[in-house]
């Protein structure tokens, strides 16, 4: 896509725009930070050059005025070269990982007993008192409750409410089994830290239609088995096994690990988690000339010559790539990022 009057990307760092020309590669995936790359054609004498853990925020402008950021994030890395300027940023959930986070000790005197981890995330957030980064303006809590009670230790805080949420799934009606995960939603003032549930796939149910005809450059895909059945041990080591299908490509299978006290009682918590796994038989790869601005956990529909590859996905990650030539859009549809583990771990 070739840049015009139509797409006007701008890049502010600590509110102050950057006049300088430069190119962004901008990439998002399902629960994890996203990341900014930029380079700035300009010396250490014409920029100012003292950008670590500054605010940074890129505006796509792709065919009009954007309200809000794509990407709002700190600076975390940047290299002052000859003729130009590197920087690598992440989204502002850094706030509350890693290094950049404050250790929250949570033990039997100051717990959130009673509380949803959504509610300790906007604990947290409020104690930052960063409003023009961070705010709980949008943030929201899953329509399925899940508690802090009983957590104790020392944490970052993003960990433990990422790791709980991905944990739990909305299994009141078995055939419409949600997963959650978290995700970032960027607002003209602030950004704030958002839980998302995956839609279910069907044939009326998608975000925007590709095709070799409209919007779909170029593709590729491999084929993946869903899993046919799923294990786990009770609390005296009784073995369970849960079958689905009739594995027509074969016996692939899951692992759970988790505290059940009966057979039963494994069976009926480690079956929702086979059960949001059997629409995901493709990790597909695409080059797309429109849909930009889709989010993580929108549906694609891809009416495809290729009889293999027509069919609904959900999008999992997102890569833009920004330079004076023009915009390049790679969606991949189903693939989870390689350090989800098919090893579970369940309360």
């Amino acid at each position: 896509m070739n840049r015009s009057t139509y797409c006007n990307p701008k890049l502010y760092i600590d509110d102050v725009i950057v006049e300088s020309s430069f190119s962004a590669q901008y990439s998002e995936s399902i629960s994890s930070l996203s990341k900014l790359s930029v380079t700035i054609n300009a010396t250490h004498n014409e920029q100012f050059t003292d950008y670590f853990n500054k605010k940074i925020e890129f505006y796509l402008n792709d065919g009009g005025i954007d309200g809000a950021p794509l990407f709002r994030g700190l600076v975390k890395e940047s290299n002052v070269g000859e003729k130009s300027i590197s920087i690598s940023a992440v989204d502002v959930r850094t706030l509350l990982t890693g290094k950049d986070s404050v250790p929250i000790v949570i033990d039997e005197k100051n717990n959130y007993d009673g509380q949803t981890v959504m509610q300790f995330l906007i604990d947290v957030v409020n104690k930052i008192n960063q409003p023009s980064l961070i705010s709980n303006y949008y943030t929201n809590d899953t329509d399925k409750p899940v508690f802090m009670t009983g957590y104790r230790g020392t944490t970052s805080p993003y960990e433990v409410i990422n790791s709980t949420i991905s944990k739990h799934l909305n299994d009141d009606d078995m055939s419409l089994v949600g997963e959650y995960f978290l995700d970032i939603f960027h607002g003209g003032e602030s950004s704030s830290i958002i839980v998302n549930k995956l839609r279910q796939i069907d044939i009326n149910n998608f975000d925007i239609s590709l095709s070799e005809f409209d919007g779909l450059i170029k593709f590729s895909y491999k084929d993946r088995p869903s899993p046919s059945f799923i294990t786990a041990a009770t609390q005296d080591g009784q073995q369970v096994v849960v079958e689905y299908g009739n594995a027509p490509r074969g016996k692939y299978g899951m692992q759970a690990k988790g505290n059940y006290s009966s057979r039963g009682e494994a069976a009926e918590k480690i079956l929702p988690h086979l059960l949001v796994r059997q629409d995901t038989e493709k990790d597909i790869s695409i080059t797309v000339s429109k849909g930009i601005y889709l989010k993580i956990g929108n549906v694609v529909r891809i009416d495809s010559k290729d009889d293999t590859l027509r069919g609904q996905y959900r999008l999992t990650s997102k890569s833009i790539n920004y330079s004076s030539s023009g915009i390049t859009c790679s969606l991949s549809l189903n693939k989870k990022p390689e350090k989800l583990s098919e090893y579970i771990n369940l309360f």
